[in-house]
């Protein structure tokens, strides 16, 4: 859905750029910043997304490492 978004307003952008007047030098210029800018945008919210995720994997994995020590401890007698 997000990729979907940024797709759809990158090619109004684009579309706005195409049609604009070869003369509208300044306008082209404020297109052109704000498809870097988008790009930024996309890139800065994919990195949060995979920060994210591997912090939630991380924390998966760690929560599972402490119950196989438990279980471990368990099968040989020692109560945690």
């Amino acid at each position: 859905m997000t990729k979907e978004a940024f797709e759809k307003v990158r090619k109004g952008i684009y579309e706005r750029w195409a049609a604009s007047p070869v003369e509208d030098k300044d306008g082209q210029h404020a297109l052109r910043l704000m498809l870097k800018l988008l790009d930024d945008l996309h890139a800065n919210v994919v990195d949060v997304a995979m920060t994210g995720q591997m912090a939630q994997a991380q924390i998966e994995h760690e929560k599972t490492m402490k119950q196989k020590a438990k279980d471990f401890l368990n099968k040989y007698g020692v109560r945690v």
